[in-house]
């Protein structure tokens, strides 16, 4: 009798360990991402956009350009404070280039983006790039992108 508990014992020993080893070998087996023990990261260069008051209000913003793994490349301007009237367009430029242009809504703030997963030409921008926001001869907003930021991206996107 105390043989045969022995060998039942040893038996659901053998069988939980044959189930620990399949369930950490099957993802790797049949090639699931979520087991991947790989780094993925963006590049991030950000830039402190600053501006003159313009009818006592001062202007402030963000401008960020961003690499990720398949290569794709984003560029965003976001502005708020604009004390100018909604429509106004305003040109972006990037190291003396123009890149796009985008209109101040109602609420006083602007948008831009543009992407190359959209079709869109965005150019490479690195540390100490200047970015200028304007309207017509004014500047409204200005900076320069700062330093590199690897930022971890566990979504891969």
């Amino acid at each position: 009798m105390k043989q045969k508990n022995a060998n039942r014992n040893f038996v659901r020993f053998g069988a939980l360990l044959a189930l620990i080893a399949m369930w950490v070998i099957i993802p790797f087996a049949i090639g699931d991402s979520t087991a991947s023990a790989e780094v993925l990261s963006d590049i991030r260069i950000g830039a402190t956009l600053t501006g003159a008051p313009i009818g006592g209000v001062s202007p402030a913003g963000f401008a960020e350009w961003r690499l990720d793994d398949d290569g794709r490349k984003r560029l965003e301007v976001n502005a708020s404070s604009l004390n100018l009237p909604a429509g106004t367009v305003l040109v972006i430029s990037v190291n003396n280039a123009v890149v796009g242009q985008m209109g101040v809504s109602s609420f006083g703030t602007g948008y831009f983006r543009i992407r190359t997963q959209d079709g869109q030409n965005v150019p490479v921008i690195s540390a100490g790039m200047p970015v200028v926001v304007t309207n017509g001869a004014d500047t409204v907003l200005a900076g320069t992108f700062g330093s590199v930021t690897p930022t971890p991206s566990p979504s891969g996107s």
